[in-house]
């Protein structure tokens, strides 16, 4: 077994280009983990006790592979939300009110 990794280069021109560019983007993450508005909750890794009280986000965008990030929203202990990448892998979608 072998991995390829074939890239491309698309130069955009103008501002329309890089819209369309920026919509195919969000579009093809189709195949993510999670959906934008999905309750997440969020393992520790490192994070400090005053991020992510609750150890819950809402998820914002789920970079399209390979990107091993999500954006996502939480609370700060001083009660400010906060947006951030974190890793996909510590997240796990919230079960309704089993959470």
């Amino acid at each position: 077994m072998v991995t390829v990794n074939i890239t491309s280069q698309r130069t955009l021109d103008t501002p329309d280009d890089i819209a369309a560019f920026l919509s195919e983007s969000y579009e093809s993450a189709d195949g993510a983990a999670f959906k934008p508005g999905d309750l997440v909750n969020v393992a520790r890794a490192g994070l400090p006790p005053e991020m992510g009280v609750g150890d819950v986000a809402i998820v914002l965008y789920d970079d399209p592979k390979p990107s091993p990030y999500t954006t996502v929203r939480m609370l700060h202990a001083s009660g400010a939300l906060m947006t951030f990448q974190a890793q996909t892998t510590n997240l796990t979608k919230r079960d309704g009110a089993a959470s």
